[in-house]
């Protein structure tokens, strides 16, 4: 796998400073392939973009760089993953709308390009648009049939993690026996640590270090691990705790994705409407 979880090449349609990647599509193609020279003689390699789903084109140009591709998509109720995506833009300081049912209802202004947080576009930063998976799903099932694409029920993966992973291995054609050390919880929701920390990293010297002389001197992908591995430490995160939404905020959002949940149902034959939305 890609040491840089998210490169977000094949998504030049989706702009955001959470979104961007930070290679140009396509003139940086070999710097992209950059990111896969330790695979060696290994069979597949592969990266997580998931502005890849919200994004029109990227479907048609993955494919046109590698038809053979094996897609993995994971699917989540859409309600839970707007609410999870905006508490992740909250923490990463990207999304100055800090109240979920306001940021919400700013989508129809953002969709007219108008209140876009700053780095992003109309496609970047919709939420509704990030959650409707039946029309994303349909894209790229129009683009490399259902053979190649795999899809995962967040709820599914929760539940039964090891289970989950064997079936992914099992679709990739890898050994489906391979286990990591331990399917530990990440990214669990977060805010970062505000004060001397913040300002320090914030701070113009401290930038020009992360994004100039540390990538000449040590290259991408080990100046992205170092990041990486900061940004995700107790010196520059604290535990946040999401209270639950209002419920009836819940059912009215549950009620604009009734169409698209019954069509993602469809395209993996399983009645989502009865699991997310509780319709016999």
């Amino acid at each position: 796998m890609s040491p840089m979880k998210e490169p977000n090449f094949f998504s030049p349609d989706v702009q955001g400073t959470f979104r961007r990647s930070p290679f140009k599509f396509p003139e940086e193609t070999d710097k992209y392939l950059e990111l896969f020279d330790g695979a060696g003689g290994r069979r597949i390699a592969g990266e997580a973009s998931t502005s890849y789903l919200v994004s029109r084109e990227a479907p048609q140009l993955v494919h046109d760089f590698s038809p053979d591709a094996h897609i993995v998509a994971m699917l989540r109720h859409p309600v839970d993953l707007m609410y999870s995506l905006h508490n992740e833009r909250v923490a990463s300081g990207v999304e100055p709308i800090t109240d979920f049912e306001e940021a919400i209802h700013a989508d129809a202004d953002r969709r007219a390009g108008r209140r876009l947080p700053p780095g992003f576009n109309e496609l970047g930063a919709v939420y509704q648009e990030t959650a409707m998976l039946g029309e994303q799903l349909a894209r790229w099932r129009e683009i490399f049939g259902a053979a190649q694409i795999h899809a995962i029920v967040f709820s599914d993966f929760a539940a039964d993690t090891p289970g989950e992973y064997r079936r992914v291995l099992e679709f990739l054609g890898v050994d489906p026996t391979y286990r990591p050390a331990a399917f530990e919880v990440v990214n669990r929701s977060w805010r970062r640590r505000e004060g001397v920390v913040r300002s320090i990293v914030r701070s113009r010297p401290v930038q020009a270090v992360r994004h100039g002389v540390l990538p000449r001197i040590m290259g991408e992908q080990a100046t992205f691990k170092m990041a990486r591995g900061f940004t995700r430490s107790r010196f520059y995160r604290r535990t946040h705790n999401r209270p639950d939404l209002r419920p009836e905020f819940r059912r009215e959002l549950e009620a604009a994705f009734a169409d698209d949940v019954v069509l993602l149902g469809r395209l993996i034959d399983r009645d989502l409407s009865r699991e997310w939305l509780g319709q016999a």
